[in-house]
């Protein structure tokens, strides 16, 4: 006991802006349970953090009790299946993904909740298909008539087609919209109001053999495309494309910044995959990243090429978007490979990789970035985050 209150008087005699960094390695959850309430003054540092990212999944109680005891804290809030989650009281929030929401709370998202609105994502909710265009063409009506100033980016899927709403007046904001609408009248109506905001629009995708593709997928490539998706059911995985695949029609959406990726030959693959990953930490949490597996003739005897499509500002990865697979210990490079290494675990270890960086003189790709990570993080994390909202693509 006397030992816990000498640590306890420790802790609270360093800086607060050394608390503040030490804080920024816990999540919300983390904070609560481990740390509010300890006393006065670790209580109200805890409630001057700021952007901070939370998820809540499956009406987790814990997760929805963050929303309840830090409404100022949360900025990026990703909330999917969880129907008793109430998130309106999240003043600051900047960022929000809803998948599987309910009508009330689509109803929520308005200018007066949420001033600093920037990204939204809404893939299907609960309701009928009357149900869900009605819910949808209302906030639609505020989206697109500048009710949220800040808005630049919004994509609704998976709820059918919109038409086109007179009573859209216009966002000077918004740059990017994916949403379907009902007719090719409709969306020429909204090209010709909306000139600047890059227009896409998303369909499903399933796995079909493409007949016009010379290439088959072996029984061990469509193995490994099972795990991948395995991947994605535990949101830390968007599997794109497959070459000799028929999903093209899923392509990822662009970057933020609309700039094009720099087109890799892969003439000496035999199957390319290419799919972002959804990392966890700060600041990468704020977007998905695209990545390219290709696999020579030789796999799974020789080991895939993987490598990042859109650039990442981290320790671990060099800038033309190679990963460091050697000196950090993860056993996914060239000497250390084995034939029974599934992508699955590979990139698993990636991202394990890019959350919880390691930090060795051997580990480093990129020697700047390295640098600042040990000797000046606060300018680190700048470049990571503006690198992070300007090449990084949405995360649905």
């Amino acid at each position: 006991m006397s030992s816990n209150i000498e640590s306890l008087a420790s802790f609270e005699h360093l800086p607060v802006e050394v608390i503040l960094l030490i804080f920024d390695f816990f999540s919300l959850q983390q904070l609560l349970a481990s740390f509010l309430n300890l006393n006065s003054f670790v209580n109200s540092v805890i409630r001057s953090v700021r952007h901070k990212y939370h998820g809540v999944k499956n009406n987790n109680i814990d997760a929805i009790r963050v929303l309840q005891v830090f409404p100022t804290v949360v900025d990026r809030l990703v909330i999917r299946y969880s129907n008793a989650a109430n998130f309106k009281s999240l003043i600051n929030l900047r960022s929000l993904s809803l998948q599987c929401s309910t009508s009330t709370q689509l109803y929520s998202v308005q200018p007066n909740n949420f001033p600093h609105l920037e990204i939204l994502h809404i893939t299907d909710f609960d309701g009928t298909q009357e149900d869900k265009l009605k819910v949808i063409s209302d906030l639609l009506e505020i989206l697109l008539s500048n009710g949220f100033s800040r808005l630049r980016i919004c994509t609704i899927l998976d709820i059918g087609t919109v038409p086109f709403n007179e009573k859209w007046t216009g966002t000077p904001s918004l740059k990017i919209l994916n949403v379907a609408m009902a007719t090719n009248e409709d969306k020429v109506k909204f090209q010709a109001r909306f000139r600047y905001v890059r227009h896409l629009t998303t369909q499903e995708y399933s796995f079909v053999p493409d007949s016009a593709s010379p290439v088959l997928l072996n029984r061990k490539v469509i193995a490994e495309i099972k795990l991948l998706k395995k991947l994605e059911s535990e949101n830390k995985f968007i599997l794109d494309k497959v070459s000799g695949q028929s999903i093209d029609t899923n392509r990822p959406p662009p970057r933020f910044n609309n700039t094009p990726i720099t087109v890799r030959s892969s003439e000496h693959y035999r199957h390319t995959i290419e799919g972002r990953l959804l990392l966890q930490s700060e600041p990468y949490c704020r977007a998905s990243f695209l990545l390219q597996i290709g696999l020579t003739a030789e796999y799974p005897f020789k080991y895939p090429d993987i490598q990042f499509l859109d650039p990442i500002y981290h320790p671990n990865i060099s800038q033309t978007g190679v990963c460091c697979g050697c000196d950090c210990g993860f056993r996914f490079a060239d000497s250390n490979y084995r034939p029974t290494l599934s992508l699955h675990t590979i990139l698993s270890t990636i991202i394990q990789m890019i959350d919880s960086p390691f930090v060795g003189k051997n580990g480093s790709h990129n020697e700047e970035c390295y640098l600042e990570y040990r000797n000046d993080y606060p300018t680190f994390y700048r470049k990571a985050l503006d690198s992070t909202l300007l090449y990084g693509r949405p995360r649905d």
